[in-house]
């Protein structure tokens, strides 16, 4: 029989990068903190996902591609080294919480993320 996995914590490992072997569309929730991850690219093929754990990860950015994540409701990106976000988060419909505090955002970033969130997902809480 044949198992399908929707719920995976690899947090507090060694990952550098989202392994492609589990790369599976039934993905749920992916909890990836505290790995020293420098690629994350992969992550967009898990278009079920509706939780993700990146923090305390040492990401430096996040790809463009992040808005194919179209049923994630709840990303945690918090004590990484971030200084840019995509503006394709904003596609990100369903999100409904999105914490970004202690990364490297100026603080006219943080007011244009506080602007265009409140705006595109008036209900979402945004920890910054």
């Amino acid at each position: 029989m044949d198992r399908i996995v929707q719920r995976l914590y690899l947090n507090d490992n060694a990952f550098t990068e989202i392994p492609a072997w589990f790369t599976q569309a039934s993905l749920h929730i992916l909890n990836m903190n505290n790995n020293p991850l420098e690629n994350i690219l992969a992550i967009t093929s898990l278009v079920n996902l509706q939780w993700l754990y990146l923090s305390n990860t040492s990401l430096s950015f996040i790809p463009a591609t992040i808005d194919r994540l179209q049923k994630l409701e709840y990303l945690f990106l918090s004590n990484n080294k971030l200084f840019y976000l995509p503006t394709n988060m904003l596609n990100l419909v369903n999100l409904k919480q999105l914490e970004l505090q202690n990364n490297l955002f100026s603080p006219a970033d943080i007011q244009t993320f506080q602007t265009e969130f409140a705006k595109s997902h008036p209900n979402m809480i945004l920890i910054i």
